[in-house]
């Protein structure tokens, strides 16, 4: 090792001196092989628990159950890696600052250099994010929305996670019905069932579903430990952002954690959209191109939401409304109306 890199103040004496005295080579202090050893031992503990805390999420998942076992040991797993993952990320702007403090914050090359760890940065997150899911997608989609307050290079990489979903077995599908309808097994309440969603989001997914009676229904199911995991995330986040702010004191996006924190708990009641559905339905019902499903609560609880299926498309797809026949025109202007009623 080169005692230009190896010693410094904190040694007793300086690296020219040092450097001087050995003929530009020393051996590392014992101080320095602890600090090497803990910090190879703290990675290796780190990777063995996210290891076998993998290892025993997937052996366990198969029966679709989230035990409170499974799920304090996938909680650990998920805290170990946003915390790896905000280390690299740390250590890359650290070495940013470090390398420009002396020549100042004003040039071209500190700007192409800080756009190259923004998009090392957003890479890595986007990358973690699809591998937690849940609220971490959550909090990614909505990080991607935040153009006036993060840089080009975090919004114009996050926005991927609008569409990645990963989505759940219908094995664990069927455990969360049976754990909300334990005397209406899915087989008895619905001629046929489609075991892929035909949507799945951060909180859930969606199946189309039909009754013995010969009504479509499109049954929204929560994800399995959702409501563990959310606590868990959201800490990990919160506690990640606090780093962040400790060792960069003008970073601080803990309000993103307090918005989304207040919103989950919302959104995850399923219920209470079954009821904001129909106060929508309520509220416009004198717009007569606007249609709001029907809520079937004999078959709705805080983790599934079953209401009438509806075929579409996303309002924004402008091709497929002009191939239905209608008019897109029309449709921007009773968008724009509906948002002018809501506000008004």
């Amino acid at each position: 090792l080169n005692c230009r890199t190896c010693c410094s103040s904190r040694t007793g004496r300086s690296k020219r001196a040092c450097y001087e005295k050995t003929n530009g080579q020393c051996e590392p202090t014992m101080g320095t092989l602890r600090r090497v050893y803990r910090v190879v031992g703290s990675v290796a503990s780190a990777v063995a628990v996210v290891g076998v805390a993998e290892v025993a999420v997937t052996a366990f998942r198969n029966d679709g159950s989230d035990s409170q076992t499974l799920l304090y040991m996938s909680g650990v797993s998920r805290f170990v890696r946003s915390a790896w993952t905000g280390y690299q990320i740390s250590r890359e702007y650290k070495s940013l600052f470090n390398e420009f403090e002396k020549v100042g914050y004003d040039s071209e090359q500190y700007r192409l250099a800080r756009s190259r760890v923004h998009c090392y940065a957003a890479d890595k997150i986007v990358e973690l994010c699809k591998h937690q899911g849940g609220v971490y997608l959550k909090f990614g989609q909505h990080a991607a929305s935040l153009t006036h307050a993060l840089p080009d290079e975090y919004t114009s990489r996050l926005v991927v996670l609008q569409d990645k979903c990963a989505q759940d077995k219908f094995r664990q599908v069927k455990h969360v019905w049976n754990t909300e309808f334990p005397h209406k097994p899915i087989d008895q309440v619905f001629s046929r069932f489609e075991e892929t969603p035909i949507a799945s989001a951060s909180l859930a997914q969606v199946h189309r579903a039909t009754t013995f009676q010969g009504e479509d229904l499109a049954v929204k199911i929560q994800h399995p430990g959702l409501r563990f995991r959310v606590s868990v995330d959201v800490a990990s986040v919160r506690c990640l952002f606090a780093l962040c702010k400790y060792k960069f004191p003008f970073f601080d996006m803990g309000w993103i954690v307090g918005e989304l924190r207040n919103s989950l708990d919302e959104e995850m009641n399923f219920v209470r959209e079954g009821h904001n559905a129909e106060r929508m339905k309520h509220s416009f019902s004198t717009f007569k191109d606007i249609n709001v499903p029907k809520v079937y609560w004999d078959i709705t609880s805080p983790r599934v939401l079953s209401m009438e299926y509806v075929d579409g498309c996303r309002v924004t797809d402008s091709a497929t409304i002009e191939r239905g026949g209608v008019d897109v025109g029309q449709v921007a202007n009773t968008v724009s109306q509906l948002f002018g009623e809501m506000t008004f």
